[in-house]
């Protein structure tokens, strides 16, 4: 393993550590809008069956916890759903591409 992949590992918990669970979640849409989004309509479109618990484990939190923080993101209409894929909606993906450059 090369010094990149130690450095972006400990740079990652280093982010992790002083977060929120809505910080970290926040940063885990981002990172998967970043890496799979599609562009729709609504925002970008995460093409990908993600489950509350596949959303904990990536955001290192608990699974009531993210369930919580995504029906206030839905409230907030800062992401929305599409039968089983989420929409981060329009101008809220733009902020998270901002926050990673």
């Amino acid at each position: 393993m090369t010094l990149d992949y130690w450095t972006s590992v400990a740079w990652s918990l280093a982010e992790t550590l002083g977060s929120s669970p809505r910080e970290r979640l926040d940063g885990t849409l981002r990172d998967l809008v970043t890496r799979f989004g599609v562009e729709d309509k609504r925002g970008m479109l995460l093409p990908m069956k993600l489950s509350h618990s596949n959303l904990a484990e990536m955001a290192n939190c608990s699974r009531p916890m993210v369930t919580r923080l995504i029906n206030e993101m839905i409230e907030e209409q800062l992401l929305d759903r599409d039968g089983q894929f989420y929409v981060v909606r329009n101008g809220v993906h733009k902020k998270c591409r901002e926050r990673s450059d």
